[in-house]
């Protein structure tokens, strides 16, 4: 899964390692949240619960959006990597999601 915290991203390979990383940061209520796991569905997590759970309107994340969260996040620049948009024809959904975590979990 790559989480996107307020535009800082991360990754989580399982709901035990995404719960590990949430509840180690500080989340501020209007921290703005977004979630895609490897078959390009949101999820949301309301912080007071500290419930994970897919979004009431199912929304399917597209693989150009997924490398754009990616290409523009602040890791990705500090880092200078690039996941190249050519990529996105031979490239199934759930290999683009595993590729980019495995990017975003290197520097961790």
């Amino acid at each position: 899964m790559i989480c996107d915290v307020d535009g800082d991203l991360f990754a989580a390979e399982s709901a035990a390692a995404l719960r590990r990383l949430l509840v180690r940061m500080e989340l501020l209520d209007k921290e703005k949240m977004r979630f895609v796991d490897t078959s390009g569905e949101s999820w949301m997590f309301l912080q007071k619960e500290m419930i994970f759970a897919p979004k009431f309107f199912p929304r399917t994340w597209r693989k150009i959006e997924i490398i754009n969260l990616f290409n523009r996040s602040r890791v990705a620049n500090k880092r200078g990597l690039h996941y190249p948009e050519s990529r996105l024809g031979n490239r199934r959904l759930d290999v683009i999601v595993r590729e980019i975590a495995a990017f975003l979990k290197q520097g961790s």
